[in-house]
């Protein structure tokens, strides 16, 4: 199938398709996906029909093997020679009569692309993702439990609608590992990569915030650990429910990642994957900008750093923010230099995983500080490997 450049963070609103369109086209989605034994993976339009191509959800190994493309975001199918090499290569058709026809327009081939996207598998080359872990979860009693994971998910979403007043592109997607949440945006490319990283910094600093306010807030609001990381996935939504409120799950290297770098963090470590980062076709923007096609982790927590001054005057249970800043660690090598130390983390196959460690420190305007994270020489029990010929010198001015 041709390649376009879809938005896949437009997800949830629907402008142009009239709502018989998208209550019809739901209806005969939700149909052929039956509760998800079968995955939809390309459509075409025809004079008050689609035409929709399918696969059973166990056949979906073997046949992406062959075509890839079977799992983009794009399903748009625009000829029959097209539709007759699906079907070729294993996939299933069936042809629906509508009873309000369908204009075909870009903007509407979009729309019904993202309406598909709850009906199948989609993956997705880069996305970064954050992995929130409740501490001492299971010690709890269930109220107490009930009570840890409604609080962190209120400030997950508080924080994606804070952003999102600063005109921030977010639509935050979550799913819960029981004892905490994966966390990622639906939004594509390095801005939306960053603005789910300054959401987890205010996560982070509201939960904080709330935990230092009372004596009873630290009894409800829970201790955390946290870890973003960058790279593959796979995105679903169970059973085909074709409504966004119903929530996506991912699998893919990136979780995989993360939760190798969680089974060595400690309470309130703030952990970030070391990697590289591809620049896609909605990148072009900081292509230009920095000269790369790649940018690596400091680039990141540099271009974040900057996002960050836009938190200046939000509220927090502590007071409006005057600063916040994320720096990656090390130890201090002199009186104006320090350096940043990469880690790695080894997992239980004996593989290393590269990551920097993390702190934030948030200043209120009332002069209280919320700080997630440590400074290296306070980092305990943390098990990782360093290799200080790695260290990365840093001069102050």
């Amino acid at each position: 199938m041709e390649k376009r450049n879809i938005d896949a963070g437009k997800i949830q609103y629907w402008h142009n398709l009239s709502f018989e369109n998208r209550r019809e086209l739901e209806g005969h989605f939700r149909k052929v996906s039956n509760l998800g034994a079968n995955v939809i993976v390309g459509w075409r339009s025809l004079s008050k029909k689609i035409q929709i191509f399918y696969i059973p959800s166990f056949s979906l190994p073997q046949i992406a093997k062959s075509r890839s493309d079977l799992l983009q975001l794009d399903r748009y199918v625009d000829s029959q020679e097209k539709g007759a090499q699906l079907v070729a290569s294993g996939c299933r058709e069936t042809t629906i009569e509508l009873k309000h026809d369908i204009e075909k327009n870009d903007a509407h081939i979009q729309e019904i692309n993202n309406i598909i996207r709850y009906f199948s598998v989609t993956q997705f080359d880069s996305r970064a993702v954050a992995l929130f872990d409740m501490v001492s979860f299971s010690v709890h009693s269930p109220h107490e439990q009930i009570t840890h994971v409604s609080v962190l998910s209120y400030y997950i979403k508080l924080a994606a609608a804070r952003c999102r007043s600063l005109g921030m592109p977010i639509e935050v997607c979550l799913t819960t590992t029981g004892d905490g949440f994966y966390v990622w945006n639906s939004h594509e490319g390095l801005d939306a990569d960053i603005v789910l990283f300054c959401s987890v910094v205010l996560t982070l600093g509201y939960m904080y915030a709330a935990r230092q306010k009372t004596e009873t807030s630290v009894a409800t609001v829970p201790r955390l650990r946290c870890a973003v990381h960058f790279g593959s996935h796979y995105e679903y939504y169970q059973g085909g429910s074709g409504a966004a409120e119903a929530g996506g799950y991912i699998v893919g290297d990136v979780t995989i990642n993360l939760a190798r770098l969680m089974s060595k963090a400690v309470s309130s470590q703030l952990l970030v994957g070391s990697t590289h980062i591809p620049l896609g076709d909605k990148d072009e923007k900081w292509k230009e900008i920095l000269g790369v096609d790649e940018i690596d982790c400091l680039t990141f927590i540099a271009i974040a750093q900057a996002e960050l001054t836009k938190f200046k005057g939000l509220p927090t249970p502590s007071g409006k923010i005057s600063s916040a800043k994320v720096n990656f660690t090390g130890p201090r090598i002199s009186e104006d230099t320090f350096a940043i130390r990469k880690y790695y983390v080894k997992d239980k196959h004996g593989i290393e995983h590269p990551c920097f460690n993390a702190k934030l420190d948030i200043t209120s305007e009332s002069g209280d500080n919320i700080t997630f994270g440590f400074v290296d020489e306070d980092l305990g029990n943390f098990e990782a490997r360093a290799d200080e010929s790695e260290d990365i010198l840093i001069t102050m001015r």
